[in-house]
């Protein structure tokens, strides 16, 4: 169930089902462009693709394949909002600049319905709402507060549910209550990588796979970016390589931390059994620290995320781990199988918000969604083109949020992991 598949991808259920895709070339020798963007997962595609609709010549770097690393492996949930909610943004940085990120909280999921519709792209995208699963009273109120919030902002079609209603709607019985949000839905996370990547190569971006940047000269006039076999000199450049960059712009990597969450999905399960399990089709999330997420996929499984994996792959023991958190959750899974296990490494920073900002004034950077990166991916790709093209307010907002770096964080990654699971799983059981 793990390694590496056929075509080239992390061994998964999305690499099984992905749509065919060219395989294309490695960076050869020096080449010139507008801009240059290391990084072919949604930031990189979506920071492209807008910019290819506003007419500049682009070219994207990517180490592996498109979508091979977060973007291509994670829950396939679109969530609105961002991992931190209004309350923790206005108590970090003021109620200004929490005003100023939420009137924009919704704005990741409307652009990315845009480019599905606009680019026709089959992503088995459904809008079937998100679900978040409250395990203690505490965080139902939590939730109703939040909710609050998002009605002041304009969302308002979000509702709390008791006990007995999120029951129905999930077909576990875990949870005390909860938030339905309708806006929220799901999809195949890799094709949809692979269907904007292709966008933007009919409106004439570039793509070269197997083309790992070395090193940015990010202080010149025309930035450059150095392959093993190849130079880009753009007028400006973005940097989107997040938890996967290791020594290739030290300023800013140890204000992330590479985290993996494991996945699993079971075989197709039959149709009795899946009349019990999201009768709706929602996506869960709970509202613990360490949290279970979970949804079906287009054929029928139920695709179950938790937990971390320290050394970045799944392994026999995390996915053990792993089925055996899905069947607390539904015991009624305890004779299915599981057909597909794998892991996915994320970029968390201190504070759980992006780290987007400027390395000098024509080169940009973000990484860092914690977890909510499907949505906000797609927002932060549209403000940096927005940004190069002149319009940099929305932009602005988010670099003004300062974040903190790990100390050591990559050569203490885990440990430092460790002990931040072991913190978050105490005050997930004594609810602190």
């Amino acid at each position: 169930m793990h390694g590496t598949s056929e075509n080239g991808y992390f061994s998964s259920y999305y690499a099984a089902t992905a749509h065919d895709a060219p395989a294309r070339p490695a960076l050869e020798g020096e080449k010139r462009c507008d801009v240059c963007i290391l990084g072919a997962g949604y930031s990189g595609l979506a920071t492209a693709l807008f910019l290819a609709e506003k007419g500049f010549d682009v070219i994207v770097l990517e180490a592996e394949r498109v979508g091979w690393g977060a973007s291509g492996r994670n829950g396939g949930h679109m969530i609105n909002g961002f991992t931190r909610g209004y309350g923790a943004i206005k108590s970090l940085y003021g109620q200004e600049a929490a005003d100023a990120v939420y009137h924009m909280f919704c704005d990741g999921a409307e652009i990315l319905r845009g480019v599905i519709k606009n680019y026709d792209i089959d992503c088995d995208f459904k809008e079937t709402g998100n679900i978040f699963a409250a395990a203690r009273k505490a965080q139902v109120r939590d939730l109703d507060e939040e909710r609050q919030v998002w009605e002041k902002f304009g969302h308002s079609e979000t509702r709390i549910l008791d006990a007995e209603e999120i029951a129905a709607m999930t077909g576990s019985d875990s949870y005390c209550g909860g938030m339905f949000d309708p806006k929220g839905g799901h999809l195949h996370p890799l094709n949809l990588a692979l269907g904007e990547a292709a966008a933007l190569e009919k409106l004439g971006g570039k793509i070269y796979e197997n083309s790992r940047v070395t090193s940015v000269d990010y202080e010149k006039d025309k930035p450059e970016f150095h392959t093993t076999r190849g130079k880009i000199i753009a007028d400006f450049g973005v940097i989107c390589g997040g938890a996967y960059m290791e020594n290739t712009v030290k300023q800013i990597e140890n204000r992330v931390m590479p985290v993996a969450s494991r996945m699993i999905a079971t075989e197709v399960l039959d149709e009795n059994l899946r009349r019990t399990i999201l009768p709706q089709d929602a996506t869960v999330e709970d509202c613990n620290y360490i949290l279970d997420y979970y949804r079906f996929s287009a054929d029928g499984r139920l695709i179950f995320g938790d937990g971390y994996v320290y050394a970045g792959e799944a392994r026999a023991d995390t996915t053990e781990a792993a089925l055996n958190n899905m069947r607390r959750v539904f015991p009624q899974l305890e004779d299915v199988k599981v057909e597909y296990a794998w892991s996915g490494t994320m970029g968390i920073t201190l504070r759980r918000l992006p780290h987007t900002g400027r390395l000098s004034p024509n080169v940009y950077f973000v990484q860092g969604y914690s977890g909510h990166g499907i949505t906000t991916t797609h927002l932060m790709g549209k403000l940096i083109a927005d940004a190069i093209a002149g319009q940099a307010e929305g932009f602005e907002v988010f670099a003004s949020l300062k974040q903190l770096p790990f100390p050591f964080a990559r050569r203490l990654r885990v440990p430092f992991t460790l002990l931040g699971r072991w913190y978050y799983a105490l005050r997930d059981k004594t609810g602190l």
